[in-house]
C-alpha cells in the first residue's frame, strides 16, 4: 500500500464529514476526490473480495440495472436522466464500503462530523432567534434561502441533527468514548436546534430512536420503563408548549390526518402530498408489476396537471397554483415513486437490498445499534423521496461507511 495515498484517503475521509453539514459543492468534490484515491491506491483483489463479502450490493446493482430496462417500457421516460443523476451517487458505496479507513479515522471522523453539526445547530439556533443574520448575510458564497438553518436547507439540516442524535447515543450507549459529557451536550443542542426549527422529518426520527431504546432497555422492567415513557411524553409536551414551530406542525399534521388532507388555513386546498398519494396508488394499480417506466412520474403528473381532471370537486385547480409551482419530481414518498415507475418487482429488489443490509449489520457486535440507521434512513424515505435528495443519501453513505468499517473494542 502506498503510505502517501493511504493518508490523503484518511485526510479526505474527515474533511468530508465536515462538508457534508455545511456544502454540498464541497461534499461533491471530496467524494470525487475520495473514489479517485480509491484507484490510485489499487490493491483491487482485496476490495473486490472484501465487497463480495456483502451481500446486499447485487440488489444495489440489479436496482440500477432495473431503472436501465426501465427504459424499455412505456412512452413517458422525459425525466430518466433526472433519476439516473441521482443513482450515480449510490454507486459510489461499493467504493465507501471498501476504503482502507482505519479505526483512528473513523474515531477522528466522528468527532468532526459531530462538532460540525454543534456549530451548525448553534448558528441555526441564533438565525431563527433573531441574534444573528443568516450565514448567506456575512459570506456571499452561501446561497441565501428563504428559510435558512446555518448552511443548509432547513430540512436537510433537521435530519442531519437527527443522525447525529443517532451517533451520539450509539458512542453513549456503548461507552466508546471516555467524553460521555460532551456527547450529552451534543445531544442537548441537536434537539433544541431540531424542536425549535422548521422540518418534521428530523422530530419523526428522534421520536422513533428514542422509543426504540426506551423500549429496548426497559421492556422487562415496567416501573422503569413508565418512568422513562413519562419523562420522554413530558420532554415532547415541553416542546409542543414552548416551540411555536413544533406546535404548528403537530396541530397541522393533526387536522389533515383528521380532514383527509385538507388544509387547516383553507378547507378548500387539500395537501399535495395527499394529492400525489391518493393519485400514485391509482396510477400503480394501472401498472403493478412493472410500473410506467423509469422517469415517467413527473413527465404524467405534467400531463395531468395540463388537462387538469385530477378532481371531480376541483379541489386539485388549486393545489395547481399553489403547491406545483415548487416542480414536485416525485410524490414524496420513495415507496410509491419506485413503485411507480418499476412496480412491484423495481420495489421488491428495492426492499431486499436493505433487508440484506440489516441482517448483515445485525451480525456485527452491537448490531442493534447499527440497523437503526438503514432503519431510521427507510422510515425517512415514507416522509419524501430521500433516497434521490442527495445531500441525505450522501450523509448515509458516509454514515454507513463507518457503521460497516467500525469494529468496537
Amino acid at each position: 500500500m502506498n503510505k502517501s495515498i493511504h493518508t490523503i484517503i484518511q485526510f479526505l475521509f474527515i474533511l468530508l464529514s465536515i462538508a457534508i453539514p455545511t456544502s454540498i459543492a464541497i461534499t461533491n468534490l471530496l467524494i470525487a476526490a475520495i473514489i479517485l484515491f480509491w484507484f490510485l491506491d489499487g490493491r483491487f483483489k482485496n476490495k473486490i473480495k472484501e465487497f463480495t463479502l456483502l451481500k446486499w450490493p447485487i440488489h444495489l446493482f440489479f436496482l440500477v440495472f432495473f431503472y436501465m430496462l426501465g427504459l424499455l417500457w412505456g412512452d413517458n421516460h422525459n425525466h430518466a436522466a433526472w433519476v439516473f443523476q441521482r443513482l450515480a451517487l449510490i454507486l459510489v458505496l461499493p467504493f465507501f464500503v471498501t476504503l482502507p479507513i482505519t479505526k483512528k479515522t473513523i474515531r477522528r471522523s466522528v468527532l468532526a462530523f459531530l462538532i460540525t453539526l454543534f456549530i451548525s445547530s448553534l448558528l441555526a439556533i441564533a438565525i431563527n432567534n433573531n441574534i444573528i443574520n443568516p450565514i448567506s448575510y456575512y459570506f456571499s458564497f452561501i446561497s441565501n434561502r428563504e428559510i435558512n438553518s446555518a448552511f443548509l436547507q432547513y430540512n436537510y439540516h433537521n435530519i442531519l441533527l437527527s443522525f447525529g442524535f443517532l451517533l451520539c447515543l450509539y458512542v453513549i450507549i456503548e461507552k466508546q468514548s471516555t467524553n460521555i459529557n460532551l456527547f450529552l451536550v451534543f445531544i442537548l443542542v441537536y434537539v433544541i436546534s431540531i424542536y425549535t426549527e422548521l422540518g418534521r422529518a428530523g422530530q419523526v426520527l428522534v421520536f422513533f430512536v428514542s422509543i426504540f431504546y426506551i423500549l429496548y432497555y426497559n421492556l422487562k422492567h415496567p416501573i422503569k420503563l413508565t418512568k422513562y415513557l413519562s419523562l420522554f411524553l413530558c420532554s415532547q409536551l415541553f416542546f409542543y408548549n414552548y416551540s411555536s414551530v413544533y406546535k404548528e406542525r403537530v396541530d397541522n399534521t393533526v387536522y389533515k390526518v383528521k380532514n383527509k388532507g385538507f388544509k387547516p388555513n383553507n378547507n378548500k386546498l387539500k395537501d399535495i402530498r395527499y394529492v400525489m398519494f391518493d393519485k400514485s396508488i391509482n396510477k400503480i394499480k394501472n401498472k403493478p408489476i412493472l410500473g410506467h417506466g423509469t422517469g415517467s412520474f413527473k413527465t404524467i403528473y405534467d400531463k395531468e396537471i395540463k388537462r387538469k381532471n385530477f378532481d371531480e370537486e376541483g379541489v386539485l385547480s388549486n393545489v395547481i397554483n399553489d403547491d406545483w409551482k415548487y416542480n414536485h419530481m416525485t410524490p414524496h414518498n420513495n415507496y410509491l415513486f419506485i413503485a411507480f415507475e418499476l412496480g412491484i418487482i423495481g420495489l421488491y429488489i428495492f426492499l431486499s437490498m436493505f433487508y440484506h443490509k440489516i441482517k448483515e449489520l445485525r451480525r456485527h457486535k452491537h448490531g442493534i445499534h447499527k440497523i437503526l440507521l438503514p432503519i431510521s434512513y427507510m422510515l425517512l424515505m415514507f416522509i419524501d423521496s430521500y433516497f434521490f435528495i442527495f445531500t441525505i443519501t450522501a450523509s448515509y453513505i458516509y454514515l454507513l461507511t463507518i457503521y460497516i468499517k467500525y469494529k468496537p473494542d
